[in-house]
């Protein structure tokens, strides 16, 4: 099961990169007219969601009493629903500040590795007893990975759609 997620991982980043990777540096930071953020802000936003997840990852865990992916189809329909919206918490809200597209894309395929990396390494039927939110409650590291996955692929398609009104174009 762990590989399956990690090459699905492996996937949905590198669409998010390929998306990020179509704005100027100078339309990055402008804000689309059916948008509250602009791709910078969709960008760092991502970027602090998965900063902690390798120290999560290989933090403190117990062994699972359940299915390692018994949370994953929750998760999907939460992150998947793209007619729902939800409230960041905020530590993980992006700032108002100007980013650089080079220096945030570099970011995120630094941590994206990295995530990656370290999943290679791990047993994924282990509970992340250092990443318990209280909407999802405990989550194992493979439910942990497809949490990332389905945030990640609803922020891409955000990102498009903010690209898309920019450059006046229709759905791809």
């Amino acid at each position: 099961m762990l590989i399956e997620a990690i090459e699905e991982y492996i996937e949905v980043t590198d669409t998010f990169i390929n998306t990020l990777s179509k704005f100027t540096e100078d339309n990055f930071n402008k804000q689309a007219l059916n948008s509250s953020w602009t791709a910078a802000q969709v960008a760092q936003h991502i970027l602090k969601s998965q900063i902690g997840i390798p120290a999560c990852l290989i933090g403190n865990t117990i062994p699972a009493k359940r299915q390692a992916d018994e949370k994953k189809d929750m998760l999907a329909g939460i992150f998947l629903d793209f007619n729902a919206k939800y409230k960041s918490p905020s530590y993980i809200l992006p700032d108002d500040a100007p980013h650089e597209k080079t220096i945030m894309l570099a970011g995120l395929k630094e941590i994206f590795d990295k995530i990656k990396l370290t999943a290679e390494t791990l047993n994924d039927d282990f509970v992340c007893l250092d990443f318990d939110t209280n909407a999802f409650g405990p989550l194992t590291r493979l439910e942990i990975l497809y949490l990332s996955i389905y945030h990640i692929i609803r922020h891409e398609r955000q990102a498009d759609v903010i690209y898309q009104s920019l450059t006046h174009q229709g759905p791809v």
